[in-house]
């Protein structure tokens, strides 16, 4: 595995890269060691990513390859699918609640059915996120716990900061696009 250095010196090196395009006159390094936290040399245990809206990241950040970098991801967005998969209690107890037009002919969650269902109706959501999150916090835990202690932890997490868990994290990464490339996005 990838030591901590050399996580932390490619964030560093993203966050400086990050924040100059975006014509921020400084650092991450200069604002934080002028705040007395000395970032420089010392690498996050647990790291939060979550990026802006119409962002659409797939490059960014993710283009780290934080595992091959050595850092444990864990990806909710790929979990949240892992525990509604054909043959799971979590798909199964999805059908219960909605009915079993949610669930496609190959046996596999209906995605597009069940948005229907819930996406306008924040009671049906509510209900919805009632079954799957518990499940996904599950999951999040068993990894969490299969990471060694010297291990850098990277958590990527759709609407972290909104949800108020940055405070959960060593550190928190929010990454963003240029506005027109955010609005181009959105209308396409």
């Amino acid at each position: 595995r990838a030591n901590r250095a050399s996580v932390s010196d490619a964030l560093n090196r993203l966050f400086d890269h990050s924040l100059a395009s975006f014509g921020f006159p400084f650092s991450f390094r200069d604002e934080h060691e002028s705040m007395g936290q000395h970032v420089v040399g010392h690498a996050p245990h647990v790291v939060g990513r979550d990026e802006g809206p119409a962002t659409d990241d797939r490059g960014g950040f993710r283009g780290l390859d934080e595992a091959e970098r050595g850092a444990v991801v864990v990806d909710a967005d790929a979990i949240a699918h892992e525990v509604v998969e054909p043959g799971t209690a979590g798909l199964q107890s999805v059908a219960d609640e909605f009915g079993d037009e949610v669930v496609a002919a190959d046996g596999a969650l209906d995605r597009a059915a069940l948005a229907a269902l819930v996406f306008s109706n924040p009671v049906a959501l509510a209900r919805l996120e009632a079954i799957v999150h518990p499940l996904v916090r599950a999951r999040r835990q068993q990894l969490l716990a299969a990471a060694d202690d010297a291990d850098v932890v990277v958590e990527d997490i759709p609407l972290l900061v909104e949800k108020g868990l940055a405070g959960d994290f060593d550190l928190v990464v929010v990454v963003t696009a240029p506005l027109e490339v955010r609005v181009d996005r959105l209308v396409r």
